[in-house]
């Protein structure tokens, strides 16, 4: 798991180990895409005839797993783990000594994981189980077997059904966690960090709670799919602006396919309300990247940087009022021009997210990440007021306080040779 911030969260897979699991008869949901169906008739008939008593225990608990026709059973499993872990639990006494303080343990059950969660502190643990079937008993399609080279196995996982009418539930859905790892693994660092920063904007927006990091990581394994391996090669705010058009599609037209079985569409989960709701918070993003890009003025910086950043972390793009030009009054007596506070507030954002000054790391070296599509260009300051004739006659307004007209500010950046700073901020070329 590529995880942005500072780790408080783990999923730790656990394996099921079964004896003669190459045994294990298996075969495709036909009515769940992505699933399978787990037949346990052989392993039952080969531990019957092993006369170990360690074999029989297992027979035994195992026979008790299966249904009728010998299918294993996901809510018998899950109900067998759920008094491992509170026999378990409750040796500890549901309590555990760090540094000398005793915390609480907190235990309960979120789909098909087993989350223990460590009271006063953001600390939790979701123990995963998965049973573990060879690469040769895949039955999804035959190209994808291309990722299992140097991965030998794939994982089985009990998720329990929602509807609450389905009782016993024999369809597990499948898992390719390492064969994933290994496809991201080897690509250019530009795809992994390009996966954390849309983490990262899910993450600050409360409207994207629905967007699961599995979902932005299948993603990307379609693009890599698609892509030569030259595409990963390109300007991080390239592949950014690509994979925001992507994200943006897919929850446009309410479909993403799972990589491994693409009759399966991940997104069905989600009312249409849910999806438009994320898709309306991630369509405006492609064209703030772009327009950064094209034209990377301070305040469009700011916007960009403000998109990835929480409330705490966001900085407000600062507005000035003209009057009569007079320098403004710092603390310690000294004075400031408005071009140099332009110039201050720049060099501030600048050192706030190269230097450890934010939360998170990704957010902080986001700014170079702009800048560095922009070819080395620099910052050159230069004031815009607005005419006088631009503004409504003062009689026909009324005026709600004593500041005076509006005038903007801003930083542009443009090659430092081609320009130069002339007489009191103007911009002579």
């Amino acid at each position: 798991m590529l995880k942005i911030a500072k780790p408080n969260e783990f999923d730790l897979v656990f394996k099921l180990g079964i004896p003669h699991s190459r045994e294990i008869i298996v075969t495709r949901d036909s009515g769940m895409p992505g699933n399978v169906l787990l037949n346990m008739t052989r392993v039952l008939q080969l531990l019957e005839n092993d006369r170990g008593v360690d074999q029989q225990n297992i027979h035994r608990l195992l026979n008790s797993l299966v249904n009728a026709q010998n299918f294993l059973v996901v809510e018998k499993m899950q109900s067998w783990l759920q008094s491992r872990f509170r026999r378990a639990l409750n040796r500890l006494k549901h309590s555990i000594v760090v540094d000398g303080k005793a915390s609480r343990l907190k235990y309960r059950i979120c789909g098909p994981a087993h989350t223990v969660e460590v009271e006063g502190m953001e600390y939790s643990v979701d123990f995963v189980p998965a049973i573990r079937l060879d690469a040769e008993q895949n039955v999804f399609r035959s190209e994808q077997l291309i990722y299992f080279e140097n991965i030998p196995y794939w994982d089985a996982i009990p998720k329990p059904f929602k509807n609450p009418l389905i009782t016993e539930s024999i369809s597990f859905r499948s898992s390719h966690y390492k064969a994933e790892q290994a496809v991201l693994k080897g690509k250019h660092e530009n795809c992994r960090n390009a996966i954390k920063y849309i983490k990262k904007f899910r993450d600050v927006k409360t409207n994207l709670h629905n967007l699961k990091s599995y979902f932005i990581k299948t993603l990307f394994l379609w693009k890599i799919r698609s892509e030569p391996e030259a595409y990963w090669h390109k300007p991080l705010t390239v592949i950014l602006i690509d994979m925001f058009d992507e994200l943006s599609e897919c929850l446009c037209h309410g479909r993403l396919d799972f990589f491994w079985d693409p009759k399966l569409n991940m997104l069905d989960i989600y009312t249409t309300e849910q999806k438009l709701e994320m898709f309306r918070c991630v369509e405006g993003m492609p064209g703030k990247l772009r327009s950064a890009a094209r034209d990377p003025t301070y305040r469009r910086l700011l916007t960009v940087l403000q998109a990835f950043s929480h409330k705490d972390e966001a900085i407000d793009v600062p507005r000035y009022y003209s009057g009569k030009s007079y320098p403004k009054r710092l603390s310690n007596g000294s004075y400031i021009s408005h071009l140099a506070i332009k110039y201050y507030t720049m060099d501030q954002t600048i050192e706030m997210f190269q230097q450890d000054k934010t939360k998170d790391t990704s957010c902080r070296s986001l700014l170079p990440v702009v800048l560095q599509a922009l070819n080395q260009k620099e910052c050159i300051a230069f004031a815009i007021s607005y005419p006088r004739i631009s503004y409504p006659k003062r009689n026909c307004v009324k005026r709600l306080t004593k500041s005076r007209p509006f005038m903007s500010f801003r930083l542009i950046i443009c090659k430092k040779e081609n320009y130069k700073l002339g007489v009191a901020g103007s911009l002579d070329v």
